[in-house]
């Protein structure tokens, strides 16, 4: 199994969202369920749904379902504001991978100046 195939936190909101229309759509149509039971169940389903649905609107799902490419196409039709996400992204890199990506450049660029000074010694 490729890492395509893992379960992730950037899956949690598209799977809520097309689970829960999905149960929605067939508690509510007519050639729906044919039982008690069965749509009693499809009932308990959809009150678990909407009890989690706090958990599912969090920044980190939203960010995770954002760079998840799986997850994208579904973000654009469960009623996620795009610009929202896009800036909770990129208020999240700037607090927590902008500074640490600028410190290991700056380690890179510095080993390469000394690696270049070390050669030009040898030359003289």
């Amino acid at each position: 199994m490729g890492a395509s195939g893992y379960p992730t936190l950037g899956l949690v909101a598209p799977v809520h969202f097309l689970v829960d229309q999905h149960v929605d759509a067939a508690i509510f149509k007519e050639s729906g369920f044919q039982s008690d039971g069965v749509t009693k169940l499809a009932t308990a389903v959809q009150k678990k749904l909407r009890k989690y649905a706090p958990v599912v609107v969090l920044k980190e799902i939203k960010i995770a379902a954002a760079l998840d490419p799986r997850a994208k196409s579904v973000l654009k039709t469960a009623d996620y504001d795009l610009a929202d996400v896009r800036s909770l992204v990129m208020v999240e890199y700037e607090k927590t991978y902008k500074e640490s990506f600028a410190v290991q450049q700056a380690a890179s660029a510095a080993e390469k100046n000394v690696v270049k000074q070390s050669d030009f010694t040898r030359l003289l």
